[in-house]
């Protein structure tokens, strides 16, 4: 059996295209039904080895869908959005959402 060697990337339309000019096919996704549906069906093809996710999308991969996915499925990697997302919710509030822990002043 032939180990997976395939790279998708699932977010905006420009985002696609960019990648898509780099030879890396992609779903171009407006809503978060259309982004978790993507990304299920990506995470079910056997040749698929890294899923690239806008950061728009990424809240959508929960911690128990990663843990589905660790047991051999495709790594789910974030990348940076033409909005911006993380830089909205400050290094604050992104750690307490990352490690669940809050910080003091």
């Amino acid at each position: 059996m032939k180990p997976p060697d395939q790279i998708v990337v699932i977010g905006e339309p420009d985002a696609v295209f960019g990648f898509s000019l780099l030879g890396l096919p992609g779903v171009a996704v407006a809503d978060s039904q259309a982004a978790r549906t993507a990304i299920q069906k990506a995470s079910r093809q056997p040749e698929v080895a890294l899923i690239l996710v806008s950061e728009t999308w990424a809240d959508l991969i929960r911690e128990s869908e990663q843990e589905k996915l660790a047991g051999g499925g495709p790594l789910i990697i974030p990348i940076p959005s033409s909005q911006p997302v993380g830089a909205e919710r400050g290094l604050r509030a992104e750690i307490q959402r990352l490690l669940g822990i809050s910080l003091k002043d």
